[in-house]
């Protein structure tokens, strides 16, 4: 057998294992503080690194115990840590630094003897040193200037004395002299150390210098204008001019830092004469290119406010392009990401002849994330270029990045897409008409192309709405309908909720009848009653969409029945999704001429709430609250009332009325609307015979609770018929404050039962008050329960069921009694040609309305007929 690897370690036997645990286990009591501190001080190195990354999110949630009882133990372990664990340490004591999450005085006290010792110590290697520089960077805004000139100075002009001294000591004298240059006074540094920060500059290190470098913007800063001009801008023109690239990079970005503090006159007769022979140079190396491009803009608007000259402009402009043009890919990455920016500098009058070269070249540039950039701000300089010279410039460039073979850069181009085809809406009808037909094929193109990447499809489904208002009624019912009518059927989630309403907006804005009729006909027969549970549950999203882009009074007429007709939808996801939707159901309901819809939608709300499914059953009890305060509109002016009869508000039925003038137009054909009537009433027949329970409808039966079979348990017992009756369309109570008996026609707008008292208020019920009998009619909304009193209700109509009232609204008592004595008009000889003598426990049927009962209650024969229970008694009308 071979030798196995010396790398092996051996299989830990069972004592070491425990060992193992021991240590790797923690109490479960300690705090966050002390689980911290012995984890940093006994746990393995994973541990102790786990404690310094989340050291920063300790500090701002514990504050200073927690800075101080971790920060001591960190700082006397970080010596031992390893190279990587020690840096990440820096790192971390650096942010909660630089995010003042400490007093000064304790982060000082703390770690600047740790910074100075790191700092002194020789061999440290190069990436630990930077670190513990930049940690000394953020402390030194909290140090005393006297603490400064007495402890810290001193050290920094020993690491720099001569040049004898390391190029690792010269580099740390460089970066704290520039750090401490803020914190002192132009005496000071000229007296102190500004000769010796010049000297160096011109360091025979090229690391040196660049770190040098990188400090004189603070030096300039620090000691003024004349010392800047008169020293230290010529040591920057020097350092431009240096044979290292990097240093060359470092010495650029010190001018542009530097440039903001000098006036108009200076940088007019000295930095930009020199900025403008640096920019033109033909053989930069590649770091110096991209520092040019990262630094251009700002530049070019120091420019452009000193000079302002076209000539002067269109050098630097000139300048741009070749770098745009450059065969470093990151060069251009870096001009594509400048480039509104650099239109807004050079303002879009120097457009066509500056950047239009220029921004092509970048969107037909070879590298993907090129053109990705460009597409990402591709709106904006269509926005600053304004309309004409956007029709005018750029309509072959959006062409191409619509075009483009990457779906990355197409995901930008139609994130942005309303935007951009904004800008292309002249007040020219001929040219914008020819540049929206040029657009059509290459939105299609691009759809087409794109693949399965929903973000597109998404993107491109936002846009929709606002295309109503860009091309033709056709062009949308021929290109974009059958699209949208796609996605909403077959997209992913966020596509299809998008694609619903693009359909339903291009429903609102058709001009042609037979359009409109068409994407009606569409939304009931191929989603509404599709067999699909999604496409049923996509018609309730349009629904939505619906109710918020058309009148209530549209919405009653064309879609209510609909909605209602998927209470009783086998499929639970589809009576959760219809849940939310029932407060605008009930919010397109008009009083008075509307209390049977009304009725329906509370007997829909109480069937959800008390559905067979508990998530469509909890859903629906959330939504109640909301359901119960949504108003209820009334008409002849009187505007909204709330669940108390009071007056609601009138600013949503204004909008509404304006909707309402504006679908004065808005018809649909009256064939295809009664061919779409006649197959409802076939469905519902067919689901009735089919069903085999309709005891209960709008409430799904033995299928929904058999998971959607469509096949009643077996092992279910039949439904007796003393079960409760079927509920009737209107609940009417006929009332009496000399008299507890009562004649009960109840629907199920929540819990059955009623509660009978002498004020004509009922539960759960709107009433009028009077001397006399008046009816009382149920039209609130959410689920309602209440206590029969009456001594000889006994029946399940009378049983108690959990307090759970809502609180009505109130209407007039005029309003009441009118719609009570329609309705009793309607249903009196059909309740008198059916009513046959009563007595104790004799059953009647058919329509007992407006009867008043004394004696036992009599019951319904048969639910599926829909016979009501009435009490036995003498009638008395």
């Amino acid at each position: 057998m071979d030798a196995l690897p010396e790398d092996w370690q051996a299989v830990p036997n069972e004592k070491e294992k425990c060992e193992e645990i021991t240590r790797l286990t923690v109490p479960e009591n300690l705090s966050d503080i002390d689980r911290a501190t012995t984890l940093l001080l006994g746990g393995y190195p994973q541990q102790q690194k786990s404690v310094v990354d989340s050291f920063p999110a300790l500090v701002r949630a514990k504050g200073r115990a927690a800075f101080l009882a971790v920060g001591n133990p960190l700082c006397v372990l970080l010596p031992t840590f390893e190279l990587s664990l020690k840096v990440a340490a820096i790192e971390a004591v650096t942010l909660v630094i630089e995010s003042q999450l400490v007093p000064g005085s304790d982060v000082v006290d703390l770690l600047l003897p740790s910074v100075l010792a790191n700092i002194n110590a020789i061999g440290t290697p190069d990436e630990v040193v930077n670190a513990w520089l930049k940690c000394f960077h953020a402390l030194v805004p909290l140090l005393d200037k006297a603490l400064i000139k007495a402890k810290i100075l001193p050290v920094a002009l020993a690491k720099g004395a001569n040049d004898e001294t390391s190029v690792q000591s010269r580099v740390i004298c460089c970066a704290m002299l520039g750090s401490m240059a803020a914190c002192l006074t132009k005496e000071e540094i000229e007296r102190g150390y500004l000769r010796r920060a010049m000297t160096l500059c011109q360091d025979t290190d090229y690391i040196v210098r660049i770190n040098m470098c990188d400090g004189l913007h603070c030096l300039a800063a620090a000691v003024g204008l004349e010392v800047t001009v008169a020293t230290i801008l010529p040591e920057i023109f020097e350092l431009m001019k240096d044979e290292e690239p990097l240093v060359r990079v470092a010495a650029t970005n010190s001018l542009v830092a530097v440039m903001g503090t000098l006036p108009a006159e200076i940088r007019r007769k000295k930095v930009l004469p020199f900025c403008r022979l640096f920019f033109q140079s033909p053989d930069m190396e590649s770091q110096v290119a991209r520092c040019m491009a990262l630094q251009f803009p700002t530049v070019l608007s120091q420019v452009v406010a000193d000079i302002d000259n076209d000539l002067e402009v269109g050098v630097f402009l000139g300048a741009y392009r070749q770098l745009a043009q450059r065969q470093d890919s990151e060069t251009r990455r870096l001009c594509a990401q400048s480039c509104a920016v650099v239109l807004k500098a050079a303002t879009p009058r120097r457009y066509a002849t500056h950047v239009h070269e220029a921004l092509t070249g970048l969107v037909a540039d070879p590298d993907q994330e090129v053109r990705r950039l460009m597409a990402l701000q591709f709106h904006d300089i269509c926005k600053m270029l304004g309309k004409e010279r956007c029709a005018q410039y750029m309509k072959r460039t959006f062409l191409n990045l619509l075009g483009d073979e990457s779906n990355a850069v197409r995901v930008e181009v139609m994130a942005s897409l309303v935007q951009t085809l904004d800008q292309f809406c002249i007040a020219n009808e001929e040219a914008r008409t020819r540049a929206f037909a040029d657009f059509l094929p290459a939105l299609l193109a691009a759809d087409a192309g794109c693949g399965y990447c929903w973000r597109i499809h998404h993107h491109l489904m936002l846009a929709f709405p606002h295309f109503v208002h860009m091309f033709t009624s056709d062009e949308i019912n021929e290109n974009f309908l059958p699209m949208a009518l796609k996605y909403m059927a077959g997209g992913v989630a966020p596509v299809r909720e998008a694609a619903a309403d693009a359909v339903v907006t291009f429903m609102r804005h058709s001009r042609k009848q037979a359009q409109r009729t068409d994407m009606y006909c569409k939304l009931i027969r191929d989603f509404a009653r599709a067999k699909s549970h999604w496409r049923r549950m996509n018609f309730i999203d349009a629904c939505h969409f619906i109710e918020r882009r058309f009148s209530t009074k549209f919405f009653k007429s064309y879609f209510l029945d609909a909605c209602l007709e998927l209470t009783a939808d086998p499929v639970p996801n589809v009576r959760l999704h219809l849940a939310a939707l029932l407060p605008a159901l009930k919010q397109s309901i008009r009083l008075p001429e509307d209390v049977e819809q009304l009725e329906r939608v509370n007997s829909a709300m109480s069937n959800l709430a008390t559905d067979n499914d508990r998530d469509v059953a909890a859903e629906a009890r959330a939504v109640n609250d909301l359901f119960k305060r949504t108003p209820v509109r009334m008409t002849g002016g009187a505007g909204l009332l709330d669940m108390n009869g009071l007056p609601g508000g009138h600013s949503s039925e204004s909008e509404d009325t304006k909707k309402e003038e504006e679908e004065a137009d808005v018809t649909f054909s009256a064939d295809d609307i009664e061919k779409l009537r006649n197959e409802e009433a076939l469905l519902v027949k067919n689901r009735r015979m089919g069903s085999g329970d309709v005891s209960k409808p709008g409430r799904p039966g033995p299928r929904a609770a058999a998971g959607g079979s469509g096949r009643a348990d077996p092992s279910r017992p039949r439904r007796s018929t003393n079960d409760a009756p079927t509920p009737s369309p209107l609940s009417i109570t006929n009332l009496s404050s000399n008299s507890s008996s009562r004649s009960s026609l109840d629907s199920k707008s929540g819990v059955t039962g009623s509660r009978s008292n002498s004020g004509g208020r009922v539960g759960g019920t709107v009433g009028s008050s009077s001397d006399d009998s008046q009816w009382s009619i149920r039209a609130t909304g959410g689920v309602t329960a209440s206590r029969a009193v009456s001594s000889s209700s006994s029946g399940p109509s009378g049983q108690s069921a959990p307090d759970k009232l809502s609180r009505p609204y109130r209407t007039s008592p005029d309003q009441v009694v009118s719609v009570g004595r329609s309705l009793a008009s309607l249903t009196t000889g059909k309740a008198l040609s059916d009513r046959s003598a009563s007595s104790s426990g004799a059953s009647t049927s058919g329509s007992a309305f407006g009867s008043k009962s004394s004696g036992a209650s009599g019951s319904a024969s048969g639910a599926s007929n829909g016979k009501l229970s009435t009490s036995a008694g003498s009638v008395k009308r």
